[in-house]
C-alpha cells in the first residue's frame, strides 16, 4: 500500500511494515520488496533493513540537488559535460 508518493521519494506498507525511500516509481517499491523479502530470508532485522531503504540513493539520470527553488540535475549529461572540457 502506497502512503505517498512524490519526487522526493516513497512511503509505503509491506507485510505490516512502514518503509520510506528516496526513489521513486512504483518500479523502485517493487524493487524494494524484493530486496525486503530477501533481508527477512537472512534474517536482518526489521530496523536495519528500514534504515538502509531509507538510506539508498540511486544516482542516475536525475537527482534533485536542491529544493527552494526546485533544481533536478540531469546527471548522466552533466557528467558527459564534465568528461568532455577534461579533454581540453
Amino acid at each position: 500500500e502506497i502512503i505517498d508518493d512524490t519526487i522526493f521519494g516513497t512511503e509505503f506498507v509491506f507485510d505490516d511494515n512502514e518503509y520510506k525511500t528516496k526513489l521513486t516509481g512504483n518500479h523502485q517499491i517493487e524493487n524494494t520488496v524484493n530486496a525486503v523479502r530477501c533481508a527477512n530470508v537472512l534474517r536482518i532485522s526489521k530496523e536495519a533493513v528500514k534504515q538502509g531503504v531509507f538510506n539508498t540513493r540511486m544516482i542516475a539520470r536525475m537527482e534533485i540537488i536542491g529544493t527552494n527553488p526546485l533544481i533536478s540535475v540531469m546527471v548522466v549529461i552533466m557528467r558527459a559535460v564534465q568528461r568532455l572540457y577534461a579533454t581540453f
